[in-house]
Order: C-alpha cells, then sequence, then structure tokens
C-alpha cells in the first residue's frame, strides 16, 4: 500500500459521518448513504441539488426522487447534493 494511499484512506466518509446526528449534520458533498441517514434523522432537512442545466433546494425525503427524474432521460446529470446550513437567513 503507498502512501498516498494511507493519508487518503484517514480522511474517509465513513469517519467524518461515524456519528451523523441532528446538531452535526455534515458539510461538503453528500452521498446517497448520508442522505438517508439525514433522512432519518430529520426528513425536511434542506439539500442543494446542483445539477448540469441549474440547481435547486428540497427536502431530503425528495432528493431522490427528483435525481432519479433528471437522471431517467440522460438529458441531464446530477453533479452534487450537499447541505443547505440550517438556521441561515442568507442564501
Amino acid at each position: 500500500m503507498s502512501l498516498n494511499r494511507k493519508v487518503k484512506d484517514m480522511d474517509t466518509k465513513e469517519l467524518r459521518m461515524s456519528e451523523l446526528d441532528a446538531s452535526t449534520l455534515p458539510s461538503g458533498f453528500i452521498d446517497e448513504e448520508t442522505l438517508d441517514q439525514i433522512n432519518d434523522l430529520n426528513r425536511l432537512t434542506q439539500v442543494l441539488v446542483r445539477c448540469g442545466g441549474g440547481r435547486f433546494v428540497c427536502a431530503a425525503q425528495d432528493a431522490k426522487h427528483f435525481i432519479d427524474i433528471i437522471s431517467k432521460d440522460n438529458s441531464d446529470y446530477v453533479r452534487d447534493v450537499s447541505v443547505v446550513p440550517q438556521g441561515s437567513d442568507r442564501y
């Protein structure tokens, strides 16, 4: 195993998300597994979905459904999904 591989493995999403709770929602991009965890905590948590042709904010419970619709025809793609900062008055 190379040094680069060891360094990369030290900062994995598993380590960062191991103790996800309502007070420590993740920052940065999230994957499908983390989205499921967020849904278990609070399904109305707002997430930002960025696509090739735009972006939108929706409840975490709806994100998978909208991503499936966008990806269905291969006419557009989803770049990433992230959590909108909670309690923020500024966007």
